[in-house]
């Protein structure tokens, strides 16, 4: 336990900009996991192709939420909010190698696995919520360098699509088929979504996707939001003091 807490005191003693890059690095491993792992695995015939991608992004996954958990605990500077989420993260993990575990599930059936994935995306997506306003509070305060602030952007704008991703897939758990197409309940399906989600971001159109009223309308939303926040931020910028960009 000593050693526990000295390692949670060291990962809150971090400063944000020491955690942006490395979030932003791990944020674009997992798009592009979610984008090509399958279908590079599948073009080199490697065996069990999908349960490989499942593992390598639940491990990613979970690396992902620490590090955002990290600068979430930097940012609070309150340790019951910091050990509250992390115990939720915990829980969510544990839940996540129980249920998807692409080598021994514990639940193997869709309809099996529905409701504890439903509970499980409602709160993630709910955490990812609060780490993109607390970031986006970091980012707009005054005293932070330009350089960090764009660390900082980057981090948040990937994590809007991320978090948009576990949207989408909450309306898929809820309604299967709800991008046009059929997805396995967990990995495969959140990984899906997280595509789509960069296209709407991205403003690329997904050809092969079509989904359905709810999911096309929040998309809009989405688009809407990204954009602003990059307009927001620019303004910002360029409205730096000259004391502040120095």
């Amino acid at each position: 336990m000593k050693l526990f807490s000295e390692i949670l005191t060291k990962a809150r003693s971090y400063r944000g900009d020491q955690y942006y890059p490395v979030i932003v690095i791990t944020q674009i491993v997992i798009i592009v996991q979610a984008l090509l792992l399958e279908d590079v695995l599948i073009t080199a015939e490697v065996a069990l192709a999908s349960q490989i991608r499942d593992f390598v992004f639940m491990v990613t996954g979970g690396v992902y939420l620490l590090l955002n958990w990290s600068l979430f605990s930097r940012l609070v500077h309150n340790s019951f909010w910091s050990y509250t989420i992390l115990l939720i993260l915990v829980i969510e993990l544990t839940m996540i190698t129980l249920l998807l575990n692409p080598f021994a599930p514990l639940l193997s059936t869709d309809s099996d696995r529905q409701p504890y994935l439903m509970g499980m995306h409602v709160v993630l997506f709910m955490v990812e919520i609060g780490f993109i306003v607390f970031c986006i509070y970091d980012i707009f305060s005054q005293g932070t360098a330009v350089t960090d602030k764009l660390w900082g952007a980057a981090c948040v704008y990937l994590m809007i699509g991320i978090s948009f991703g576990s949207l989408y897939d909450i309306i898929c758990i809820w309604k299967p088929s709800s991008l046009g197409k059929y997805f396995s309940l967990g990995i495969a399906s959140y990984t899906e979504c997280i595509a789509y989600s960069m296209t709407v971001i991205s403003g690329i159109d997904a050809p092969h996707e079509n989904p359905n009223d709810l999911i096309k309308n929040i998309s809009i939303m989405e688009a809407i939001w990204s954009n602003l926040f990059v307009m927001i931020l620019v303004g910002r910028l360029l409205g730096l003091p000259s004391q502040e960009n120095k």
